[in-house]
């Protein structure tokens, strides 16, 4: 039921299964708001808790794994694609390169 790896701890094979990827991306996504100073005007910034997804599944290896699988089920059309996926997939991609917000 685990996968063991060098990377970190032992890892649920369920957490591989494309529709739970898609929403642990999904659900990984958090509003950030953030307001100059003597400013009425607030952003908002979405950003991925990329540490709290490696170590959900045990490394950033296994985490890209977990992706590229779902990408292939999204080419399938086993998964369907919507506005939260697109934008967690977005936040993905920049993370997996080394982007981190300041």
């Amino acid at each position: 039921m685990a996968a063991a790896d060098a990377d970190g701890p032992p890892v649920l094979e369920s957490v591989f299964d494309a529709p739970i990827v898609a929403r642990l991306l999904e659900s990984g996504v958090t509003p950030v708001h953030s307001q100059t100073m003597g400013s009425v005007a607030v952003r908002t910034e979405k950003r991925l808790v990329w540490d709290s997804l490696v170590g959900v599944y045990g490394g950033e290896a296994h985490l890209a794994e977990a992706v590229a699988l779902l990408h292939q089920s999204l080419q399938e059309g086993t998964v369907e694609l919507n506005e939260d996926l697109a934008a967690a997939l977005a936040l993905y991609e920049k993370y997996a390169t080394g982007w981190r917000p300041e």
